[in-house]
């Protein structure tokens, strides 16, 4: 569960940017697919002063606008007892955080995807909604 965005979450200077004219909102979603070797992008200390790990420098300029999230599971992508078949059900459960049914039949079935409930809110902003 997150907070909606607070007043005090953003940038000093931010509060005055935001009153003026606004930019259609955009959301982006990335996945690793395969995974990725964590500790290379999991700082090792918390909090806004945490050291850039060598992997994460490149980032450097763009820090402020930065949150590092960690120690986070898919639980969707489990197999709980389906059997085989991870990358497939990574992929099917990455935006819905949904375990889906599997099978072989039309009747599969996943969940309503986050990027097509922000499509639902936001898609008359944009040029495409989704």
């Amino acid at each position: 569960m997150s907070l909606p965005l607070l007043d005090a979450m953003l940038p000093v200077g931010r509060l005055a940017a935001a009153a003026g004219p606004q930019a259609p909102l955009r959301t982006m979603y990335f996945m690793v697919p395969n995974g990725a070797h964590m500790p290379a992008w999991t700082p090792a200390s918390e909090g806004p002063g945490y050291a850039l790990t060598p992997t994460m420098e490149p980032l450097a300029k763009h820090r402020e606008f930065i949150s590092v999230f960690s120690g986070l599971t898919l639980d969707g992508a489990r197999a709980h007892e389906d059997g085989a078949g991870d990358h497939a059900r990574s992929g099917a459960s990455f935006l819905t955080g949904a375990h889906p049914k599997k099978t072989d039949g039309a009747d599969i079935k996943n969940s309503v995807s986050v990027d097509q409930v922000a499509a639902q809110v936001i898609g008359s902003k944009t040029r495409f909604a989704s």
